[in-house]
């Protein structure tokens, strides 16, 4: 993968229930192609589609998924093998034969490789919610994982797994009288996975530059934490202009964050690994 591709997937105001379209681009931006996706399931309305999870140029997947109530959600797995051009349903929770449960309100999905991949979400229990497949994305079942650390019960919110080859890291929020976030470890592909250290932060958008180097944005507010150790310890490291909805890092120092703006989004950008953020005026042409 390189700069030159990308890949963005939404609902536009005037498409009907059910249709979602993806735009991608193979030459930096010079040049953008469409691919439109329909639901065939039983529950169209409303559902909201999570960002493209590319892990080659042609390789990927999208999930789209609708809140159901009561700690239930659906979730539908699509792929593609031709880079975004078209794209497969392969799992769906209306389907019971996929594997995937209505249960949980579900955020997300990401893989380590062609067969190997996670769908993540939040639920109470004693234990935190994670699914995992084997052949691509056809099936899939729970995985166990342990308790976090110091914690009982709560409630769990796990978000995608980020790989570096074997390792990978599966950042988790903890929520059981104060919320704390936990950075799941796995050294063997994801088949095993072990709690690291509480932090007494409320986190919930995370940025992993490498198993060692991550940040978390606080939920709600403008605080910034980072760890350097992999979870051991997390400290608070500055602020941001404003409570953040996307974060990314390309190296210790430099990192770029989105706010939770309802009109224009805010861009803003730190050369000091988060310390102090600068706003980035921007135009789209």
């Amino acid at each position: 993968m390189n700069v030159n591709y990308a890949w963005v997937a939404f609902h536009g105001a005037s498409d009907p229930l059910g249709t979602y379209k993806v735009i991608r681009t193979s030459d930096g931006g010079v040049s953008w192609n469409i691919t439109t996706i329909t639901l065939t399931d039983a529950d169209q309305g409303q559902a909201g589609i999570d960002r493209p999870h590319f892990i080659s140029p042609t390789n990927g997947w999208i999930s789209i998924g609708k809140a159901e109530g009561m700690q239930h959600s659906s979730m539908t797995i699509f792929h593609t093998s031709d880079g975004g051009a078209t794209w497969t349903q392969l799992a769906s929770s209306f389907s019971q034969s996929s594997g995937l449960p209505m249960s949980a309100d579900k955020n997300g999905i990401s893989f380590a490789n062609n067969q190997d991949g996670w769908a993540t979400a939040e639920y109470p229990g004693s234990t935190p919610w994670l699914y995992v497949t084997h052949n691509g994305g056809t099936t899939w079942q729970s995985q166990s994982i342990p308790q976090p650390n110091g914690q009982q019960a709560g409630t769990f919110t796990t978000t995608p797994p980020v790989f570096f080859g074997q390792n990978g890291i599966l950042p988790t929020q903890v929520y059981y009288n104060s919320p704390n976030i936990d950075l799941y470890v796995t050294h063997n592909g994801g088949a095993t996975w072990t709690s690291t250290t509480l932090a007494n932060y409320n986190a919930d958008t995370f940025s992993a530059l490498d198993t060692q180097h991550v940040w978390a944005t606080q939920s709600n507010g403008t605080a910034i934490y980072s760890t350097t150790d992999g979870g051991t310890s997390w400290h608070a490291i500055g602020n941001t202009p404003q409570p953040i909805s996307e974060l990314s890092f390309v190296d210790p120092q430099n990192g770029w964050a989105i706010g939770q703006s309802t009109s224009t989004p805010q861009l803003y950008h730190t050369i000091n690994g988060g310390a102090t953020w600068t706003q980035i005026n921007y135009t789209i042409s």
